[in-house]
């Protein structure tokens, strides 16, 4: 009999967080393919190829962290440059609880072709953040985490961000790139030693939970182990569809043996509101929207998925109307 969450892994298909454990070392992973989700999120826009990377890696590493997290709302990351004449203005991604999953990327089009090929992170973007945000639903309220945009890759704020702030000894590899049809793909692999209270790394409901301090994570065996593993993964090995995941999970930590868990769908979709532009109006001054107007209309865009509404001057005293003039 196939196992449950192998057999939910192949009626989910190409989009998904897998959880695993490695049962030796104790650390919680999370393993995460964009297949047809990815290629919708960037083959939407006209983006050059090396805004196109960034991103991908984004949506990748936003689905992987927030399945670190146990809340019913929205996950958000968000690159922000703080510096004039960025190639890279800003990046955001996020993920509802029901896998909705999407992304956009602001860049300027001739500092980006102009970037070497081995331009770091910090370049890229001129200095700036990278902001975790969880927005819940409930009464638990708004978590958010911020790091300095460091280091060469996203991977490497990321790890920054734990070993400075959460002090969770973290592993993690990202991967996006076209496969021979010229799809864009997506992938990551992270893992954690999570602290042994059970408490969530991200979700600030663990900050009496025992850490290792970061200059000791040298003497984890395990965590050390996992590292060295991770880095001998090819970029290709970690996109291949052809190869199944529990595949890789295996031939990576066989030694340590792997458990997978229940996976999550993901879905490339924007997942606007039905009436997002109009409420969007609804909360601005009238004045203000009608200076906005070009030939008679006020045309919104939604920056994730490309989708515009074009608003006449019907539209907009519709809008209005219950509030009176302005």
């Amino acid at each position: 009999m196939i196992d449950p969450a192998l057999a939910q892994l192949r009626a989910i298909g190409d989009d998904f967080v897998l959880p695993f454990q490695l049962e030796a070392s104790g650390l919680r992973g999370r393993f995460v393919r964009l297949d047809s989700a990815a290629e919708r999120i960037l083959g939407r826009h006209d983006y050059p190829d090396r805004a196109a990377v960034l991103l991908g890696e984004a949506i990748a590493l936003t689905a992987t962290l927030s399945a670190t997290v146990k809340f019913s709302g929205k996950f958000t990351l968000q690159a922000q440059s703080q510096g004039q004449g960025a190639a890279v203005r800003t990046l955001v991604a996020d993920v509802d609880t029901g896998g909705h999953l999407r992304g956009y990327v602001n860049y300027d089009a001739d500092a980006i072709a102009d970037l070497p090929r081995d331009a770091s992170l910090a370049r890229t973007f001129g200095g700036g953040y990278l902001a975790f945000t969880v927005e819940r639903d409930d009464s638990e309220g708004r978590y958010q985490g911020i790091v300095a945009l460091e280091g060469e890759t996203l991977a490497d704020s990321v790890h920054h961000y734990f070993r400075q702030s959460e002090q969770i000894p973290t592993a993690l590899r990202l991967a996006c790139g076209r496969d021979l049809d010229g799809r864009w793909r997506a992938a990551a692999i992270l893992l954690q030693r999570v602290p042994a209270s059970g408490g969530e790394p991200m979700a600030g409901s663990a900050a009496d939970a025992p850490r290792p301090d970061p200059e000791t994570w040298h003497e984890d065996d395990g965590y050390m182990r996992a590292i060295a593993l991770l880095a001998t993964l090819a970029q290709d090995e970690l996109l291949a569809a052809t190869d199944p995941p529990e595949r890789l999970l295996y031939q990576l930590f066989h030694e340590d043996g792997v458990r997978i868990w229940e996976p999550t769908r993901l879905l490339g979709d924007c997942a606007c509101a039905p009436n997002k532009f109009h409420d969007l109006l609804a909360r601005l001054p009238r004045s203000e929207v009608e200076d906005c107007k070009v030939d008679g209309l006020v045309s919104v865009t939604c920056e994730f998925c490309g989708k515009t509404e074009h608003f006449d001057d019907t539209a907009l005293a519709a809008i209005f109307e219950a509030d009176g003039p302005d």
